[in-house]
């Protein structure tokens, strides 16, 4: 299985106040739906995109084109807080930690995506933490 876990900026957007949050987070939800994921929102508000194995598709191909669809859209890009990936394959051959390969994909977007970056200040830029999602899922 791969899964993304994400979070939005709920105090950001109902102080812009031009999206609902509950909205905005089901729209999300079914567009990841649509592309094959199995989503589901916890008790913390973290939208989970879980995609298993399926005869004939890759979990890979799934996950990658919910991702392209996520970091192109500016409204994900302004009022995105956390956007982690967990997987139990390999993905990178290097990374894997306790069976599970995890990484802060906000992190790098943050650096290198204008969509992400231009809703940020240099200072939130700079002091950005990643995530340990290993961390998360160990505890």
């Amino acid at each position: 299985m791969i899964s993304m876990r994400i979070k939005l900026n709920k105090d950001l957007i109902i102080k812009d106040d031009i999206y609902d949050y509950d909205e905005l987070l089901g729209y999300f939800q079914d567009e990841i739906e649509y592309l094959g994921a199995e989503t589901w929102i916890d008790d913390w508000d973290y939208l989970h995109c879980d995609v298993y194995d399926i005869l004939y598709h890759s979990t890979c191909n799934i996950i990658v084109q919910i991702y392209d669809m996520l970091r192109s859209m500016d409204v994900f890009g302004k009022y995105c807080l956390c956007w982690g990936l967990i997987s139990e394959y390999d993905i990178e051959h290097t990374k894997m930690r306790k069976g599970i390969y995890t990484e802060d994909i906000l992190a790098t977007e943050i650096l290198f995506n204008s969509k992400f970056f231009n809703y940020r200040s240099e200072e939130e830029i700079r002091n950005y933490k990643p995530v340990d999602y290993g961390k998360i899922i160990s505890e």
